[in-house]
């Protein structure tokens, strides 16, 4: 198995790849051109979820892969709310600390947060995930288009678009 479909070979041996999704909620400017690196966008009503409350629950879920701290992960979600990836969904903290705490016994991540934009109570963001395979010490990078629905200023469902061909072709 090549090292770039590792990631998503474990979760499902009939995972097909979606390419990164366009923002089409966000305003055009918002997305334009070339963002530094962990540009925080807000777009939306007052007393919708602030630049700092996503911004803590993006570091907060970096933290969890790469510490690894699977409780830490779950602990932004609502105790309803869903992990998605494509072909696969995890329904509920334990189904998403299971996932967790198997993933990051088999991998050394990495994510590099690229972009995040806000929209009232959903957050889109770009970033870079790298694994290295434990066992093998083959190595993954893929770009990710991620889209959370927040609720009550928890994660109610956050799905993640991965691209594995594009980091190849840099």
């Amino acid at each position: 198995m090549s090292a770039s479909k590792n990631r998503i070979a474990w979760l499902s041996s009939t995972l097909l790849l979606v390419p990164l999704m366009q923002f089409s909620r966000v305003p055009p400017a918002a997305i334009a051109g070339q963002a530094p690196q962990s540009e925080v966008v807000v777009e939306g009503e007052e007393g919708t979820l602030s630049e700092e409350d996503v911004r803590q629950v993006f570091d907060q879920v970096i933290e969890a892969w790469t510490t690894p701290n699977p409780d830490l992960l779950v602990d932004v979600y609502a105790e309803d709310g869903e992990f998605v990836l494509p072909g696969e969904v995890f329904s509920g903290k334990d189904a998403i600390r299971e996932l967790a705490t198997a993933y990051t016994a088999d991998h050394e991540i990495a994510v590099d947060l690229k972009r995040v934009v806000v929209v009232g109570n959903f957050a889109f963001a770009e970033w870079v995930w790298n694994d290295t395979d434990k066992a093998s010490g083959e190595t993954s990078q893929f770009d990710e288009a991620v889209v959370v629905d927040f609720e009550d200023g928890k994660v109610k469902r956050w799905r993640e678009y991965i691209d594995a061909d594009t980091p190849k072709n840099r």
